[in-house]
């Protein structure tokens, strides 16, 4: 039977109900451990920027190394900070098999914004951590 064919159907008068059914889909995630060294493919979520994810997780690895050894994030307009950042991005970059072209304007200005909290954000990864 066809979806769109409606010719068996009486004349439409008014009203009616009409409801939508989703589907489940399953969804399979790596876990954290191994995401963090073989991440796969990454959801673009800016079509303009496809060289950007590879670059970030990177960057993240590498802030958070910053702050495992300052015991802090980056300070904001700090370029001493974002020297560091750009030296820990570039050494861990170096390290691996598959290199990735480190943008340092990018990684300047995620260090200036990295002691920023947003909360919708924030929210959201609580969310993720939560679920482990």
């Amino acid at each position: 039977l066809e979806a769109d064919n409606t010719t068996e159907y009486a004349a439409y008068e008014r009203g009616g109900i009409v409801t939508q059914v989703k589907e489940p889909k399953v969804l399979k995630f790596n876990p954290l451990r191994k995401a963090i060294s073989d991440p796969g493919d990454f959801l673009l979520s800016d079509f303009s920027k496809f060289d950007r994810p590879p670059i970030l997780h990177l960057t993240f690895q590498a802030l958070d190394k910053f702050v495992s050894l300052s015991g802090r994030f980056p300070v904001a307009g700090s370029e001493e900070d974002a020297q560091r950042l750009i030296s820990l991005v570039t050494d861990m970059n170096n390290s691996q098999d598959a290199k990735v072209e480190i943008d340092h304007k990018l990684i300047r200005n995620f260090a200036f914004g990295a002691r920023a909290v947003l909360n919708p954000m924030a929210a959201m990864f609580g969310g993720i951590i939560g679920l482990q």
